[in-house]
């Protein structure tokens, strides 16, 4: 990882301007690369949280709507998802009610 090696080094030397320099080293020691099994914990609890969604067709759409509301696409495709669940929030509830008191019944049957 040279490359945060090297932005380390930038870091450091703009820190020179205004800070303590060993307040600079220990800051440039805390952002050094993580082990790999930290790396890899980190990602997959990064990962848990985003879905792919194929936009095949609508990606020009998508980027159009989003920049003539001033907002990243990921952003406007989240509001819009948003909208939808408080427009079926109670069918969705409805529905998460009953899977709660299908699981019990199967629960009270065994």
């Amino acid at each position: 990882m040279a490359t945060n090696k090297l932005n380390g080094a930038a870091e450091l030397r703009r820190n020179r301007r205004g800070a303590n320099p060993a307040e600079a080293i220990q800051e440039l020691e805390k952002t050094e690369d993580k082990s790999p099994e930290v790396q890899k914990k980190e990602d997959r609890r990064n990962k848990a949280n985003y879905m792919y969604i194929d936009v095949t067709g609508m990606k020009d759409y998508l980027r159009y709507r989003a920049k003539a509301t001033r907002q990243p696409m990921s952003k406007y495709i989240y509001n819009l998802l948003q909208a939808d669940m408080k427009k079926h929030y109670k069918e969705y509830m409805k529905d998460q009610a009953a899977e709660v008191l299908n699981v019990l019944k199967a629960v009270e049957q065994s």
